[in-house]
């Protein structure tokens, strides 16, 4: 019998960092427990928390621990590619981006994101976790006291098993939202009855979800995947200390092939929309994605179009006027639903790019491409505030991309054949 950890990782509170042990064999479900770590009075620090997740990890002969969290920046100088994190943050859409040392898209999330490497750091530097550098799937135990080290990204595992993602905590306040995606986790991977506990917090069913890769390297009941690029140790230079970069993130999904799960699943369908993304439909979503690759290449044969708020909406759902989408004329209150249905388009497909006008060069998200309809559709500076926060460009960078007097937005009939 194998024991692995999931920490679902979070910098602010200690009871925020959500924890799970499960147990298992080769072909069945032992045991499973949550909030399994009691934490310190003391402030948390990504020292004291690797710290006690090393002490669990030997007293338990634990086989793995995966953190949901980055384990190191981005690679300095990668071969040119699409997106601004790293390469394994491409493959599996992190809704977060960790650049280059010191960097992050959105920067909000520079703060977890630095504890999360420290937190990699620390347990790698005590000396018994063993990152995994290789993408074989099949992993054989360490010597009591040593145990594996795997990044995890909970919310790519959901889609990997075919099952809405779990929303953010403010659309869990109610346990009944948790109960369901609990229960549609449990027929997914043919878990037994009563196998998960009762009561399951927020960030303990998704450290739940962050074992299920480190189970499928060593049975038969899940498949894991591994996303990326070795991880890699860059010395010190004049700019930057000597720091760690790149590296997996493993995914998992039931294993087909094993004997338990040959029954057909049938996940209900009656999930309510991501955190902050209502009506972002699988269909509207693969409409904006195409929209966003259109704008994208259009603009960089020098063209300069893009596309109105209430537009946006009304295109995404195949429609002519905004008002068929939500039976009200469009206004001020519906601009943060548009922008949060365009980060969400972003996210799905591997961006932010680059785009760039004679010498300039930004990244670009598809909200960089939602203009107003006055003032020569030029952004308010409130957005680009949040540009520079989301994309690290000013508004004069935006600017010299989307130069005055030559931008358009796109015509609807246009856009509906584009997105067909």
């Amino acid at each position: 019998m194998k024991t692995v950890l999931g920490v679902d990782l979070a910098s602010g509170r200690w009871k925020d960092n959500g924890t799970a042990l499960i147990q298992f064999t080769k072909n069945n479900w032992e045991s499973c427990n949550v909030n399994v770590i009691h934490w310190p009075n003391l402030g948390l620090s990504s020292t004291e928390l690797a710290l006690v997740i090393d002490r669990l990890a030997v007293k338990e002969k634990i086989f793995a621990v995966c953190l949901d969290g980055p384990q190191g920046w981005r690679e300095p100088n990668p071969i040119p590619r699409n997106g601004v994190g790293r390469w394994c943050e491409w493959l599996t859409k992190t809704q977060g981006k960790t650049g280059r040392y010191g960097n992050s898209y959105p920067m909000t999330q520079l703060g977890w994101i630095r504890f999360s490497i420290d937190v990699f750091e620390h347990l790698i530097s005590l000396g018994n976790a063993q990152l995994i550098y290789n993408e074989n799937n099949d992993i054989d135990s360490l010597p009591d006291g040593k145990y594996h080290l795997i990044e995890v990204f909970p919310t790519a595992t959901w889609k990997n098993s075919n099952l809405q993602p779990l929303p953010g905590k403010q659309r869990c306040r109610d346990l009944n939202v948790i109960q369901m995606y609990k229960n549609q986790l449990a027929l997914a991977y043919h878990m037994p009855k009563d196998f998960l506990p009762t009561i399951v917090g927020h960030d303990d069913l998704q450290a739940i979800v962050a074992t299920l890769s480190a189970v499928g390297l060593c049975s038969e009941l899940v498949e894991s995947e591994a996303k990326g690029m070795p991880p890699l140790v860059l010395p010190a230079n004049n700019l930057t200390p000597i720091h760690r970069c790149e590296g997996y993130i493993w995914i998992a999904r039931p294993n087909v092939n094993n004997p338990m799960n040959n029954n057909e699943i049938e996940i209900p369908d009656n999930s309510p929309p991501s955190a902050d993304r209502e009506g972002a439909t699988v269909e509207t979503i693969r409409r904006g994605i195409k929209l966003f690759h259109y704008l994208i290449k259009v603009n960089q044969l020098d063209e300069c179009i893009g596309v109105g708020y209430a537009d946006f909406i009304a295109i995404i759902h195949g429609e002519r006027r905004f008002k068929a989408v939500t039976g009200t004329p469009f206004n001020q209150t519906h601009i943060k639903w548009v922008l949060e249905i365009a980060k969400h388009i972003t996210d799905e497909s591997g961006g932010p790019f680059t785009l760039t006008r004679d010498a300039t060069t930004i990244y670009v998200g598809m909200d960089s491409f939602i203009w107003p309809l006055d003032n020569n559709h030029r952004l308010a500076e409130n957005a680009f505030a949040d540009h520079l926060e989301n994309y690290n460009y000013t508004s004069e960078e935006w600017e010299l991309v989307f130069p005055n007097n030559t931008r358009r937005l796109i015509n609807i009939s246009e856009a509906l054949e584009i997105t067909e």
